[in-house]
């Protein structure tokens, strides 16, 4: 499950919550992470190419990657301007205020803009995203198992072949020895 850094007290199964780390899931942390109570925490997320994420530059308008440290600030930036960090969707668009954000590109909106874009599943939550990453991750050590029991049988299955052969081989030169005494 997600970790999330405890920036503003807010109450949890009947605790008062001040400081600190807490795990959560997506959903339980969601609320907490729109008022700025809880910022996910991204710091050692390791991005690889194929995940890479992106956000507008400000200054030149073009896309740029973003690192996990600077994820981490964009996070804690949109908690003091009133903002959750969103991420569109893979295959697509979103038009807003007069800006266009593709897949992967990270976007500051206010809970009340994003839920539409959410409704149709134009943009992710941070949380939504760090449990597409775990899902993503699952499945690759799994597909890198399964290619280990795939090796493994292989291997198995060669060495069987080739006791088999040296059985053989033994037997024949038995039976030659055999034939030869007689």
């Amino acid at each position: 499950m997600p970790e999330f850094l405890i920036v503003s007290p807010f109450k949890w199964n009947g605790e008062i919550k001040q400081q600190g780390l807490i795990t959560l899931t997506a959903e339980e942390a969601e609320p907490m992470v729109c008022s700025g109570s809880l910022v996910p925490v991204v710091d050692g997320l390791e991005l690889s190419d194929s995940d890479q994420l992106f956000t507008l530059d400000e200054l030149t308008g073009e896309m740029k990657p973003v690192s996990a440290s600077e994820l981490q600030t964009l996070v804690v930036d949109s908690v003091t301007a009133g903002k959750c960090v969103y991420v569109v969707a893979e295959g697509r668009t979103v038009e807003h205020n007069g800006k266009s954000f593709t897949e992967r590109q990270f976007m500051l909106l206010a809970p009340e803009d994003a839920a539409p874009l959410i409704e149709l599943g134009d943009v992710i939550t941070m949380a939504q995203l760090a449990e597409i990453m775990r899902q993503a991750e699952l499945a690759e050590d799994q597909q890198k198992a399964d290619e280990e029991a795939r090796l493994a049988e292989e291997k198995r299955k060669a060495d069987e072949a080739a006791r088999l052969a040296q059985e053989q081989k033994d037997n024949k030169r038995k039976a030659k020895g055999d034939a030869a005494q007689s």
